[in-house]
């Protein structure tokens, strides 16, 4: 682009340079061409040479240009507005309650933009100047206006919308917690809003049809109905949403014992996995993932001699037999695997490994043995020259598992029995020795949790000596104690530990009564949730805990809030525990 320049304003600001060095303010060079002169050359004297070059004329002229642009505030924003952007919030209320306006259309100069449940949009890269304001919403008058974002500051305006129906006030709460619930959508025929921090959504609807119908929906809940009367003046409705999922249970309601599912409310109740009328009552176990994505179902289902261990995966109910597990004794998952071990009697005939820890993966149907009793000597029927190393019981506690292995020897054993016990937990899958023992005689193991972060391994000999005891903390090292085994066990509650692993969950017997508390991973700082006769039985994800009455009622609570039966579930059958799902 050529630009025009005054060359009469240029020959002016020349002249009164050279004036300057007629009156000797200015040294005047005397031979241009010697460049080391001309380097020693006045500033004066060179900025008049570059005034009247060519190149000297157009800057002058462009900068003269600019100043005369932003000069002028119409010119000043269309010149700037070509280099500077910045984000312009814009908020919408109802003109009449003063409440904010979701899902409101923005259209602002080159860009559209949606109001959220607080009523606010953000257009990002607006130019600066002014822009055609546009903001549009079903049932409210369309509002045109002109916004101006400035050149410094921040670009910020209010527009308030004009409801041509009835603005009704849906709250959103949480149907266990009763908290209120933000960012839930109100849907009503063609129009919708989202609910705000404090779980109010201000929706407009038309007149013309008194009561009107819609869902609510919220990610991690269950879709709930809504209607409103239109012909109240201010319409105020209240819709309690239920956390989605399952809770999981045994029922024997139809006369055989079905695994049944049901809805936090105690809705949409459904068989599972119906019984087939092998199954016997006080065998049952019904123990979950921590997920909730597979159930271990222990049950006699095809006429066994002794049940066997069910995987059920609850999102699309299938089922699955872990293999040759009939017998098995569960002791329970560690994310997607389950933990059971066997004993196999052999029709009394002694051999290695008769006695197996198992891992049971539902997610590849994979069994993998972690661990197994270690035979010494000649198996065989009715043999006592044997040393047999054996697994003691089983401790779930946590993404953990303790035990004990301990020898045994047969009364025509004549080898050493100052062999090696050792004070085993399953870590990450495998099985590793805490502390190895000299065990001192023949004798047998038991391990008890006192607290999450308190096992008790308690060495019983057969001969009639002292128990000898050891206490294991995680991140510890084992330590040996002068706790008895009736002190280990004394305490023995059955701590529920959160999906995170970060807060406990247990019932005590005090004074005769059931007294419920939630604690942390040690089940320390415990906090009394419940004075009646309510008892612990699990949890549902990290946020709520089920518990039951009677040993036939289940009921639903919020972490923290007290236990008083407010949400009840299901009716269930249960010689064990519950279970979420």
């Amino acid at each position: 682009m050529k630009i025009a320049v005054n060359d009469d304003e240029v020959e002016e600001v020349a002249a009164e340079i050279a004036a300057d060095e007629q009156e000797g303010k200015t040294e005047v060079i005397e031979d241009a061409r010697d460049e080391r002169v001309d380097a020693r050359a006045p500033f004066k004297a060179r900025l008049a040479r570059f005034i009247k070059s060519g190149v000297g004329k157009t800057i002058i002229g462009f900068l003269l240009l600019v100043a005369i642009v932003l000069a002028v505030p119409m010119t000043r924003y269309a010149f700037l507005g070509l280099m500077i952007a910045k984000p312009a919030t814009i908020t919408v209320v109802d003109s009449i309650t003063g409440k904010p306006v979701s899902d409101a259309t923005i259209h602002f100069g080159q860009n559209d933009g949606t109001t959220d449940s607080k009523g606010v949009a953000t257009i990002n890269g607006t130019s600066v100047g002014d822009h055609v304001l546009k903001v549009e919403k079903k049932y409210y008058a369309t509002a045109n206006t002109d916004y101006l974002v400035p050149i410094f500051g921040s670009a910020h305006t209010t527009v308030k919308l004009t409801a041509t129906g009835r603005v009704a006030s849906v709250t959103v709460t949480n149907g266990i917690s009763g908290q209120p619930l933000s960012g839930a959508t109100v849907q009503i025929g063609d129009t919708s809003a989202t609910s705000g921090d404090n779980g109010v959504a201000s929706i407009a609807l038309a007149t013309a049809t008194a009561d009107q119908t819609g869902q609510v929906t919220l990610a991690g809940y269950n879709t709930a109905s809504v209607t409103v009367n239109t012909k109240d003046m201010a319409p105020q409705v209240a819709v309690k949403l239920v956390p989605s999922g399952n809770v999981y249970f045994i029922s024997n309601r139809t006369g055989a014992y079905d695994v049944m599912s049901s809805a936090l409310d105690g809705t949409n109740q459904k068989v599972v996995l119906a019984g087939t009328g092998s199954e016997v009552g006080n065998e049952l176990q019904l123990l979950p993932t921590a997920d909730n994505s597979y159930l271990a179902y222990v049950a006699r289902r095809n006429g066994d001699t002794a049940p066997a261990i069910y995987i059920i995966t609850t999102s699309n109910g299938a089922v699955n037999e872990i293999p040759n597990s009939v017998g098995a004794g569960a002791i329970g998952w560690i994310n997607d695997t389950f933990y059971y071990s066997t004993f196999n009697y052999n029709s009394g005939v002694i051999t290695d490994k008769r006695q197996q820890l198992l891992a049971y993966n539902a997610a590849n149907g994979q069994v993998t043995t972690v661990d197994a009793s270690h035979l010494v000597g000649n198996p065989g029927q009715y043999n006592y020259t044997y040393a047999e190393q054996g697994l003691g019981n089983f401790v779930l506690v946590g993404n953990r598992i303790y035990y004990a292995k301990c020898w045994s020897y047969g009364m025509y054993y004549t080898g050493s029995q100052d062999q090696q016990a050792s004070l085993m937990a399953v870590v990450n899958g495998s099985a590793i020795s805490l502390k190895d023992v000299t065990q001192n005689g023949g004798g047998y193991c038991s391990t008890a949790a006192a607290t999450p972060n308190q096992i008790y391994y308690i060495m019983n000999f057969t001969t009639g000596a002292q128990p000898n005891a050891y206490v294991y903390a995680p991140g510890k090292a084992v330590e040996s104690t002068s706790s008895t085994s009736a002190q280990a066990y004394n305490t023995n509650f059955p701590y529920l530990i959160s999906p995170d692993g970060t807060k406990t969950f247990w019932t005590e017997t005090r004074d005769g009564k059931q007294v419920s508390f939630i604690g942390d991973a040690n089940g320390n700082n415990a906090k009394q949730v419940s004075a009646a006769d309510y008892t612990a039985y699990g949890w549902f994800t990290d946020k709520y805990v089920l518990y039951s009455k009677g040993g036939s009622q289940l009921y639903i609570a919020a972490v923290g809030d007290t236990l008083d039966g407010s949400h009840k579930i299901t009716d269930y059958f249960s010689p064990q525990r519950p279970i979420a799902g």
